[in-house]
């Protein structure tokens, strides 16, 4: 009796078990979906050819080592899908360190004191704006959407 107890009790363990496993992390339903923007790799100078050879606007994330909203930006607004596959397909994209290399002068250039900073441009190299601080996926959505309304008018 004490076996058939046992074996019953065992059942219906791992049965909750698996249920509990099987259901949907509330946490996890909060995280976006995993993506990434292609950022493009070269120097300023390439940037601007590439841009204006494949005729898509770009935009430029400017941010330093240390700063925290810099780092939560390529965490999670960066990774989110729905941000990776609008920049993908109507932006070139770059990321470039304010106080390393040609980051300095950039920075100095389009007089960023701030970071992140997000510049967008059109594809001739003409600065149409910029986005000042942490956004998370759906602000940043919002502003690209923004910049290429100003584009395609």
């Amino acid at each position: 009796m004490k076996n058939k107890l046992f074996t019953l009790s065992s059942i219906i363990l791992i049965s909750f078990s698996i249920q509990v496993s099987a259901q949907v992390d509330p946490i996890a339903a909060l995280i976006p979906q995993v993506g990434q923007v292609d950022f493009f790799e070269g120097s300023w100078k390439e940037l601007l050819a590439h841009a204006k050879e494949t005729d898509k606007p770009f935009f430029v994330d400017i941010y330093t080592e240390w700063c925290s909203p810099c780092k939560l930006m390529s965490k999670f607004t960066f990774t989110d899908s729905q941000v990776a596959d609008f920049a993908n397909a109507n932006f070139v994209s770059y990321q470039i360190d304010a106080e390393k290399g040609e980051g300095e002068d950039i920075a100095d250039e389009y007089k960023v004191k701030a970071f992140p900073t997000v510049l967008f441009f059109d594809s001739n190299g003409k600065l149409l704006g910029k986005a000042v601080g942490y956004y998370d996926h759906e602000r940043f959505l919002g502003v690209m959407e923004k910049y290429l309304k100003k584009i395609t008018k």
